[in-house]
């Protein structure tokens, strides 16, 4: 899937197992990811910032004391 530049979109990616930006980063995961990808609505200060979540916790979130919040692990590879 293609998100355009500049376009605002949000894309929720989870239960993916690989996502690749640009064909150059490769992310993978043995389990599926918790991920979201959040493209900028417009440049601030001349400059266009996509967000790339890597661990998306669904908020609120029910935190309590000595509970673990998440286990993730994942590789990240560039070409």
């Amino acid at each position: 899937m293609r998100i355009h530049s500049c376009s605002g979109r949000i894309l929720d990616l989870y239960g993916s197992k690989e996502i690749a930006v640009d064909s150059l980063l490769r992310i993978r995961s043995d389990s599926p990811l918790r991920a979201r990808y959040e493209s900028a609505r417009a440049p601030r200060r001349a400059r266009v910032t996509d967000l790339l979540i890597l661990n998306c916790l669904p908020c609120p979130l029910q935190a309590r004391k000595g509970r673990v919040l998440s286990r993730y692990a994942l590789r990240i590879s560039c070409r």
